[in-house]
Order: structure tokens, then C-alpha cells, then sequence
């Protein structure tokens, strides 16, 4: 019976390490990410726009950016094991400006992302249900703030 307990602590204790690894810290996702491609495409804001970008505080579940006409702001839900994002409790300013295409596409992709994943730290994915990248997003350097 001893051998057995040992034997059932040993595969749980295996278990447990099996998901921790697999886990992402959601600290990885802290920082201003600019918006480099939706649904494959590369991204350029019009003449006179500023570039879109997105903000996270993972502290806190606060997201913050730009669509590269209006504001962005909210909160998300992340599960660090499953990999999953919500980011459907965000709001946006609604100015109207010369070229609102790039806006719409972008509002259009976060209502389609479930799930992230880090590469290398500096390029964020934001992907739909199916796992296929939605949204593509790339670390800021320092001397970049958001705009």
C-alpha cells in the first residue's frame, strides 16, 4: 500500500510540473506592443494617422492603445495554462477620421481572438478559435511610447 501512495504522489507530483511548464506568465504579455499584421495582412496607418498599438498592465488586467484613429481601453481575462485572452470588455473613442479602414479591421480581429502566444518574448500572437494568427504584435523598444 506504501509503494502504491509513493507511486500515485510521484505521477501527481509529474502531473503538476507537466502543466507549470506549459504555463506562460502573463508578465510576459506587460509592456506596448505595436500592431504589425491582421489576418496575415501588414499593417500601415494612413497619412496623417498614428500607427495602432496596444498597452498591457497584466498586474492589474488593464488593456490601453491606439486603433490609429481612436482610443482604446478595458480590461482582458488571460489563463496563463490554456493560453486563453478575453478581450471583449474593451471600449473605443469614436471620432471619425479620413481612412477608417484600418480601424475597422483591427476592432473587426479583436472580436476574434481566444488565445495568445509569446514568441521569444518581443512578437505577440493573438489568435482565433481555430489557433490561426489574427492579430500580430511586436514588443516596443523603450524609446517608443505609444502615441
Amino acid at each position: 500500500m506504501k509503494k502504491i501512495m509513493v507511486f500515485v504522489c510521484a505521477v501527481a507530483a509529474m502531473v503538476s510540473c507537466g502543466t507549470a511548464q506549459k504555463a506562460v506568465s502573463l508578465s510576459g504579455l506587460n509592456g506596448e506592443w505595436s500592431v504589425v499584421k491582421i489576418n496575415g495582412s501588414d499593417v500601415a496607418a494612413a497619412d496623417g494617422q498614428n500607427a495602432p498599438f496596444i498597452g498591457i498592465d497584466a498586474d492589474k488586467k488593464r488593456v490601453y492603445g491606439s486603433t490609429s484613429c481612436n482610443r482604446l481601453t478595458g480590461v482582458f481575462d488571460a489563463d496563463p495554462v490554456k493560453k486563453t485572452i478575453d478581450l471583449s470588455k474593451m471600449g473605443s473613442t469614436r471620432m471619425m477620421c479620413p481612412d477608417m479602414a484600418l480601424e475597422d479591421r483591427l476592432l473587426g480581429a479583436f472580436g476574434e481572438v481566444k488565445s495568445f502566444s509569446l514568441k521569444k518574448g518581443s512578437t505577440l500572437m493573438l489568435n482565433n478559435a481555430d489557433g490561426k494568427a489574427v492579430i500580430e504584435l511586436q514588443k516596443k523598444t523603450a524609446g517608443e511610447k505609444g502615441n
